[in-house]
């Protein structure tokens, strides 16, 4: 009996380790990773909102075959499966050996707002071997999002015109990884010629940002007001060394137009001063992307203005992007015009569209008169006022411009000071013309002061021929009476004076001079 307890627990204990689960991890496990990679026939590069295939590569390691594979893929955050689920399972059915190479692949979802970084999954298999029993194994699987770049192409230009021209190409990356070796091999059309695109080549372009390169284009005639498109064969590497190949198209319009000039002029000053020599600067600039050669200027004007000086003059080749400045002395005699008429003319020859090109612009510039007062005499009466008391000041101003001063004010500035006005506080002088004293009294009170001098400031304000208003400002010294103190001192002794002196004060002092008299006889004739 008891040996066959015996047999019994024997033949348990030999169940139990058949049936015992192996959980393989580590250096020792069965499976082994070789790669993990974004693609199905390659690596590729992934962003935020891809759906993309996941390949994972394995080798078999162990002793035994078997056909019952199950892989089970757990996902992290911002990863999801095609059905939006944290886990994919892949029940593999081929037959397992020593050394086979099992690929498995799944569709992954990438939530659009994952951040660039490495995320880490596990993988779980379970197989049943039969010597062993059911075996499982766990393998990280790293998850990287790096990001992809975009690139696009587009003009500077809006528009083309015909004949032989530079233009502009923009290489910018739209995506949010770093382009690598951007080259763009060929560049075609059905309508135009493109020349020197294959030597458009950027080493690294930045997310975000772009790249300039200059290519040759000819469109022959017939083609103003026609949109012709642009084919770009580009390749660049990504940041995985992922390798991206694609055709851009870029359409733009033949201008309906003829071509503009390249050339800006602009003078430095839109008025000049009547009766004056006035220095200006005329600026030639080129705003175009080739040069510009035998550049030749003429400067006329109407009959209002005088130009000192050569009225041509040659400059030769400018740069592009380059300006030049001709500095040119233009008099305006005197005259009752507001505005007058500078016509400049250039001729040059435009390399990029081998034409020769004239180009004439006219310019109106304000006549503005020049107005310069100045004080010629000041007479203040009295010479120094009294406290308390009028005074007045006469002035004389000069006009010493060429132009008239129209609708004249003076105005003294009476804040801070102890003055204030006798009538109104302003007086108007009216028109102050060339060289014609102008005469105006300012009628004032001093107050109660003791200062002995001050500075009243007076403004003129006026209008000149183009009824801009202006203001000029002098500064009248004005010197107080020191008599203040004495003359109150003078006023009380010739009041005491008058007291004294009078015929009722005389009588009432000989009146009593005549009691204490008697009194003092009496007194002595009774002793």
């Amino acid at each position: 009996m008891r040996k066959n307890k015996l047999i019994i627990m024997s033949l348990t204990l030999i169940m139990i380790v058949s049936l015992t689960t192996i959980t393989c991890m580590g250096e020792n496990s069965e499976f082994k990773l070789l790669s993990a990679y974004w693609g199905d026939t390659g690596q590729i590069e992934v962003t935020g909102g891809d759906y993309v295939t996941l390949t994972i590569i394995l080798r078999y390691e162990g002793r035994w075959g078997f056909n019952n594979l199950v892989a089970k893929l757990s996902l992290p955050e911002p990863f999801k499966t095609s059905d939006k689920s944290n886990t994919a399972t892949i029940y593999y059915k081929s037959t397992v050996t020593p050394g086979s190479i099992i690929q498995l692949t799944y569709q992954v979802y990438v939530s659009p707002q994952a951040l660039k970084g490495t995320y880490l999954s596990n993988l779980n298999l379970e197989y049943f071997v039969s010597n062993y029993g059911l075996i499982t194994q766990t393998i990280q699987i790293p998850l990287e999002i790096t990001g992809r770049p975009n690139i696009q192409l587009s003009l500077r230009n809006e528009t083309l015109i015909e004949g032989k021209q530079r233009v502009s190409l923009i290489i910018k990356n739209v995506g949010d990884a770093d382009a690598y070796y951007i080259q763009i091999s060929r560049a075609y059309s059905s309508s135009i010629t493109i020349n020197n695109v294959g030597n458009t080549y950027v080493e690294h372009i930045k997310p975000g940002e772009n790249a300039t390169s200059t290519i040759e284009i000819y469109v022959p005639s017939g083609l103003k007001g026609k949109t012709v498109q642009i084919n770009f064969d580009l390749r660049y590497i990504g940041p995985k060394n992922s390798i991206y190949t694609k055709t851009e198209s870029v359409q733009v319009l033949v201008n309906p137009q003829d071509p503009q000039p390249n050339v800006d002029v602009r003078l430095s000053s839109g008025e000049l001063y009547i009766g004056r020599v006035n220095k200006l600067n005329v600026t030639i600039s080129n705003n175009g992307y080739s040069t510009i050669r035998n550049v030749k200027m003429s400067i006329s004007t109407d009959a209002t203005l005088k130009v000192f000086g050569s009225s041509t003059i040659y400059i030769g080749d400018v740069n592009p992007q380059q300006s030049v400045k001709i500095p040119m002395e233009i008099y305006v005699p005197l005259t009752t015009a507001a505005t007058g008429t500078i016509t400049i003319s250039t001729t040059y020859y435009d390399t990029a569209r081998g034409l020769s090109i004239s180009d004439t612009r006219q310019t109106t510039v304000l006549l503005r008169g020049f107005i310069e007062l100045t004080l010629t005499d000041v007479a203040i009466i009295p010479a120094s006022p009294k406290p308390n008391s009028p005074f007045s000041i006469t002035i004389t101003i000069t006009n010493v411009g060429t132009s008239t001063a129209y609708a004249t004010y003076a105005i003294p500035i009476l804040e801070n000071l102890p003055i204030q006005p006798l009538g109104s506080r302003s007086v108007y002088i009216g028109n102050i013309d060339v060289n014609m004293p102008t005469i105006f009294t300012i009628n004032l009170q001093l107050l109660n002061t003791t200062l002995t001098q001050m500075r009243l400031p007076v403004i003129l304000r006026y209008m000149d021929n183009l009824r801009n208003i202006s203001d000029k400002t002098f500064e009248i010294v004005i010197n107080v009476s020191p008599t203040t103190a004495t003359t109150t001192t003078t006023q009380s002794r010739s009041t005491l004076t008058s007291i004294l002196t009078s015929p009722i004060t005389i009588i009432s002092t000989i009146a009593v001079i005549m009691i204490i008299s008697g009194v003092l006889i009496m007194r002595r004739r009774k002793k």
